[in-house]
């Protein structure tokens, strides 16, 4: 038999090649596919890109939040409506209350004497049970729990809680449930209102080049300049420019004015006056740089690499009036109390000491903490209780009670504490972390419970100040930004203002 017979016939395109190249190409099946009109990337989520625009884990829009509280609403009404009908059961579920008499409920057994195919199959849940009360009552719950309390009443007493001296239209268990509202949910920003650049902002854990002062005119160094931020124009001001043989290293507003202190990396401390533009004094001291600073009414106390701390009355003369030598090595933490009467210094040597106003030798000597103490924070709510934090080695949040010397709670952060801040408006700390979470926390100084967490920031956060009206907190990081996040609300907490005459050197800045 001819071989031609056993040869496959080609395909039209087998066909069409055979007459352009003269032999037979195999047959491929092409595969689908899909084409469009856009381009997505598929990144990684641990990238920088979704680090820097991360959304909330459980976002919720206005009108998905408006319906989540109305379903709320009409749960609450539901259980008050079962409550005012049906008497104790639903008293009991009302109140929370789900201690029951222990008394067991009797249960009749099946008899042994009948048989039947359906008896083999019962279980105990088909099992008669007696009632434990009656099925037709003959007065109503109102009624029946007033008729036991004046049972029990001694026959020459009344008693003011029963139901016929009660004002309320409703029971005492829906009233509680109606004055009893349930915790809100803590509403924290995602995503801050405002982001400027900072270039060349350091990534630096033992400076301070951060601050927002009571003038409202928030100051920053990039280097050897200062950069003054108004936030009532919008416009930026060179301070000065210490040329590339210095380095600023602190930065810290007066309370009351427009006076600006600057630490530099050769341990002087300057003044300067934002109006003008110009320095008022110098100030020396320090062997070596200034990384902390911090204000009390006309004193200005300075930490440096040197471990000293220096108290300077910026009234006077003199340099400083009172030298202070507790830590072993260099100062990272300083803040004086809001009431004025105790200081708080932070070591690399991971100790923290509580000072009594201009007194030479330490109170209190806390060494729980296993790295350095930068962040720290007091209660501008209760006088002498204070908040720090550690390093990367310790990663903790402490309470203490600066009055007693007392520890009072502790918690793990789970990275290392740069900063903390103490809100006047709540009861809160803020936080800001570097290795390895790069996050801004917020905590409820009570328990020392997370009640929201900030991202945004790819490098360490190492900065963090408050606005004056203490509304909004900016944060400064490595990545060379600046972002601003409104975490509190000064409408709700009447009393809290700033002084307008703070405000009025803000028009004369050129």
């Amino acid at each position: 038999m001819d071989n031609s017979s056993f040869q496959r016939k080609p395909s039209k395109s087998e066909d069409k090649n055979e007459r352009k190249t003269g032999f037979f190409s195999p047959s491929i099946k092409r595969r689908k596919s899909i084409v469009g009109d856009r381009f997505i990337p598929n990144r990684d989520l641990t990238s920088e890109f979704s680090a820097a625009y991360n959304a909330p884990e459980e976002f919720l829009s206005p009108t998905k939040r408006k319906k989540t509280q109305e379903a709320s609403a009409d749960e609450t009404f539901k259980t008050l409506l079962r409550s005012e009908l049906f008497g104790n059961d639903e008293e009991e579920s009302v109140t929370g209350n789900t201690n029951r008499s222990e008394t067991p409920v009797p249960q009749t057994p099946p008899s042994s004497s009948s048989s039947g195919p359906a008896q083999n199959n019962a279980g105990p849940w088909t099992t008669p049970v007696t009632p434990s009360r009656k099925v037709f009552r003959y007065m109503s719950p109102r009624d029946r729990s007033e008729h036991s309390t004046m049972r029990s009443m001694s026959p020459f007493h009344d008693d003011p809680r029963r139901n016929i001296y009660s004002l309320s239209p409703v029971k005492a268990t829906s009233h509680t449930l109606l004055t009893n509202r349930q915790a809100r949910k803590r509403d924290v920003p995602q995503v801050p209102y405002k982001v400027l650049d900072a270039p060349g902002l350091r990534d630096d854990f033992y400076i301070n080049v951060l601050d927002w002062g009571n003038c409202n005119i928030l100051a920053v160094a990039l280097g050897s300049r200062v950069y003054l931020w108004s936030a009532l124009t919008r416009e930026v001001t060179l301070l000065t420019d210490f040329g590339p043989a210095e380095t600023v290293t602190s930065l810290s507003w007066v309370q009351r004015g427009t006076h600006l202190a600057v630490g530099k990396d050769t341990g002087v401390v300057e003044l300067w006056d934002a109006e003008t533009c110009r320095q008022s004094r110098t100030m020396t001291g320090h062997s070596s740089r200034v990384g902390v600073l911090s204000w009390n009414e006309h004193v200005l106390s300075t930490g440096g690499r040197d471990t000293n701390i220096f108290h300077r009355d910026v009234r006077a003369q003199e340099h400083y009036f009172r030298k202070l030598e507790g830590h072993q090595q260099e100062v990272c933490g300083l803040q004086w109390s809001p009431f004025g009467d105790q200081l708080a210094s932070g070591g690399n040597d991971n100790a923290l000491l509580v000072w009594e106003r201009y007194e030479e030798r330490p109170v209190y000597q806390f060494n729980r903490h296993r790295a350095a103490v930068r962040g720290i924070a007091w209660s501008p709510h209760q006088r002498g209780l204070l908040a720090s934090g550690g390093g990367t080695a310790d990663r903790t949040m402490k309470m203490w009670n600066a009055r007693t010397g007392a520890f009072l709670r502790s918690t793990d952060t789970g990275s290392q504490v740069c900063n903390l801040a103490w809100s006047r408006l709540t009861n809160e700390v803020v936080s800001t972390h570097g290795f390895m979470e790069n996050e801004i926390a917020l905590w409820d100084s009570q328990n020392l419970t997370k009640v929201g967490v900030l991202h945004g920031h790819t490098s360490r956060v190492q900065y963090l100040t408050m606005s004056p009206n203490g509304e909004s907190i900016v944060t400064g990081s490595g990545d060379e930004t600046l972002r601003f996040w409104k975490l509190f609300d000064a409408k709700a907490q009447p009393g809290t203002t700033i002084d307008q005459h703070s405000f009025d050197s803000l028009f004369q800045i050129r």
